[in-house]
């Protein structure tokens, strides 16, 4: 355990590939660069053997998983052979109710290490039996844990945690932006994460080609493409391509958006995903469906519009209505940035973790009240 001055040292652990990209791993790059300064040292357990993962503060112990076949199974085992063994850690941060958190907590348990728990939103299978299961293992992860925690208020109902066991998600805040002109006469549409068919990304396109009949409007994605056979198919046939522009994985994508434009995520489900809180922070206003935490940020009429997932027309509509209303999706904008800065600022996410690692390691908390940090109590609302 660390003590004293020793640096005090988080295994996070994730099922999903730090190559690849993914809100959850974005958030513990950021959580470990803002605890960095304040004597932590971070180190991601993940599969892959990508060189990033030797990049930066975040240190990487990759688990090589070359078959497909029973590849959850795999990542367990060799998870707990990790774990298992005298790495030098102090706590054990698992991600999700996945078979690779049951393996980590319980080789953490073996090991009397303290861990946590982070819950970033529930999957749901379509069959009766993969929902008895991923319920059974949902309920024991949470009971290994020593701290579970979820991400918003709606994450935590849904998986039995109460709201005094949420932590919300983080982004860094822009300073004032000197406003950017946007270079379109209309609203132009942007979408940042994985280009695939449960982030919506096939209903925005039939609702941008019904809108674009009579109001010609262009949009921009930022991330990878799961399927660029399907995805160009589609875009051809819905005679799309001079209206959509991919701009791939671009880590400064915020920096390509203008005054005027529009985040739209229609995603089919959701915790509290980071790009939408990214957009938001940098004065964009949102349409997105009210999957996960998003309706706690996305308010109608406020912040932006809420369409039902799968819903093409009502998604084309709200497209029109922002492009008919640009004073008030400005408005909109201005809202989504203070509301971000107000309740979803890194800063809040880094105090509330480093509050309750040095509680779990027994180590006195060193942050001041009259740095103006909120009390765990009030941050974990």
């Amino acid at each position: 355990m660390a003590r004293g001055s020793a640096p005090m040292r988080i295994l996070h652990v994730s099922p999903y590939p730090r190559e690849r990209t993914s809100g959850i791993t974005r958030l513990i790059e950021l959580l470990a660069e803002a605890l960095h300064t304040h004597g932590f040292e971070t180190f991601l357990l993940a599969p892959g053997n990508s060189s990033r993962f030797h990049e930066g503060i975040l240190r990487g112990i990759p688990v090589q998983i070359k078959s497909s076949r029973a590849r959850n199974v795999i990542l367990a085992l060799r998870t707990f052979s990790i774990v298992i063994r005298d790495q030098p850690v102090d706590i054990v941060h698992t991600h999700q109710a996945h078979l690779q958190s049951l393996a980590a907590l319980i080789a953490a348990r073996i090991r009397g290490l303290p861990t946590v728990l982070t819950l970033h939103f529930r999957l749901r299978a379509r069959s009766r039996l993969r929902r008895l299961l991923q319920s059974a293992l949902l309920r024991t992860v949470v009971a290994l844990a020593q701290e579970a925690i979820a991400v918003t208020n709606l994450v935590a109902a849904d998986c039995g945690l109460s709201d005094d066991q949420v932590i919300r998600n983080g982004v860094p805040i822009p300073t004032e932006p000197a406003p950017k002109p946007n270079r379109y006469s209309t609203p132009r549409l942007v979408f940042a994460g994985r280009v695939t068919a449960t982030k919506g990304i096939f209903v925005l396109l039939e609702a941008l080609a019904r809108v674009n009949r009579t109001n010609p409007i262009s949009l921009i994605t930022f991330g990878p493409v799961d399927d660029p056979s399907e995805y160009d198919a589609a875009k051809r046939r819905l005679r799309l391509e001079g209206r959509v522009e991919d701009a791939g994985v671009d880590p400064s994508w915020l920096r390509r958006t203008n005054s005027g434009d529009v985040f739209v995520l229609p995603s089919f489900y959701e915790g509290m995903p980071l790009a939408l809180l990214e957009a938001m922070a940098n004065g964009l206003p949102a349409i997105a469906t009210p999957v996960g935490g998003v309706p706690e940020v996305v308010i109608p009429g406020g912040t932006g519009l809420l369409v039902p997932a799968r819903d093409v027309l009502a998604l084309s509509d709200a497209i029109i209505w922002m492009a008919a209303h640009p004073e008030e999706a400005s408005t909109m904008g201005r809202e989504a940035r203070r509301i971000v800065a107000q309740d979803y600022s890194i800063g809040q996410l880094a105090r509330a973790y480093e509050s309750l690692y040095r509680r779990l390691l027994r180590v006195p908390d060193q942050t001041p009240a009259s740095t103006g940090a909120r009390p765990e109590a009030a941050l974990l609302r």
